[in-house]
């Protein structure tokens, strides 16, 4: 067995809610459990690309790994598993809808580096702001209790119904799992002048403030906040000072969605074409925003004798012996959103 092979072994143990037996006479891994088989595909689809690309070890791979496995239904880490692309099998994993297409649509359109390539589709870097209405999430004065000084509170930017977090009795539209919201951060009534700090979960707290308040004030403060994606809590709160906290979310940040393309084709005008003739006839040109992605002659008793995708004509010869008319139509097509 080399050192890949034994990695990826080790890899597969390491899965998290997973169980593993030992096939008689193979010295190699099966999983028990439809969810083990799943997370076990893709660690073995997978784990020579991370490998590669990112120059991290199976097992180390496959330990970070754990939490998401865990935390994903069985239906995504099936789905994920039959994913072709490693950006599109990690969303898939995480709930977010990008497929195979659109990861490879666009690495066609990126400058074709290995930063633009691994941030394609990540939930991460490759992000979609979208707005929402103006949404309470938190409000400590409605339920669980003013933010203690020196102590860190977690919260929800995902759920149901945030009135548990004495916020709005809805899920104010924010979809499972964003990467980052934007939120206004009001600071109500502090025992003291000091600062806040909002941040990821479970990571370490910064050493920066989002918000900077005076004793007995109400101060406000705008930011967008990164959050701990796949995880129950996604940000946390560390107040200098006791005080309450409201919180109102204006919008979110998600990987991209993929969208099916969005085609029309233009019909030209007829041309006259002279008996025994050659002659260009051109398609029209697209609506804005739309390419041109194909040249549809219209040649009828026409002989074509060539179609001019680079600047959209059909070149046809009339065969007959008096004139006709000869069209040319363009299909135009366009990805909706980004």
């Amino acid at each position: 067995m080399n050192r890949y092979t034994l990695g990826l072994s080790l890899a597969l143990i390491a899965l998290s809610g997973t169980s593993y037996e030992v096939a008689a006479g193979e010295g190699r891994y099966v999983p028990k459990t439809e969810r083990g088989r799943a997370a076990g595909d893709i660690v073995k689809k997978w784990a020579g690309y991370v490998h590669t690309v990112y120059g991290t070890s199976p097992q180390r791979w496959a330990g970070s790994m754990q939490g998401t496995f865990a935390e994903a239904s069985t239906a995504n880490l099936k789905a994920a598993a039959s994913k072709q692309t490693y950006e599109a099998m990690m969303a898939t994993l995480l709930g977010q809808r990008l497929d195979d297409e659109q990861v490879i649509d666009s690495m066609a359109k990126s400058d074709g580096s290995l930063a633009a390539i691994k941030s394609l589709g990540s939930s991460a870097e490759d992000l979609v702001y979208t707005m929402v209405t103006p949404c309470r999430i938190l409000d400590t004065r409605n339920a669980v209790g003013r933010i203690t000084g020196g102590l860190v509170r977690d919260f929800a930017v995902h759920t149901a119904n945030f009135s548990g977090q004495g916020g709005n009795a809805s899920d104010c539209g924010i979809p499972s799992d964003p990467s980052a919201v934007a939120i206004n951060v009001v600071a109500v009534t502090p025992d003291q002048g000091g600062f806040m700090t909002i941040y990821p979960s479970g990571t370490v707290r910064p050493n920066a403030a989002s918000l900077n308040y005076t004793a007995g004030g109400i101060i406000a403060n705008a930011i967008i906040a990164k959050t701990t994606v796949g995880q129950p809590a996604d940000l946390s709160i560390y107040s200098q000072y006791s005080t309450d906290v409201v919180i109102d979310i204006v919008g979110y940040f998600m990987a991209p969605e993929a969208t099916p393309l969005s085609c029309t084709s233009v019909e030209g005008t007829s041309t006259s074409i002279s008996a025994g003739a050659v002659t260009n006839v051109f398609a029209p040109s697209c609506p804005s925003g739309y390419t041109r992605t194909e040249v549809q002659c219209r040649p009828a008793s026409f002989e074509l004798v060539q179609v001019g995708s680079w600047d959209g004509h059909c070149n046809y010869k009339n065969p007959s012996g008096v004139a006709l008319s000869a069209n040319a139509a363009s299909r135009c097509c366009r990805i909706p959103g980004r």
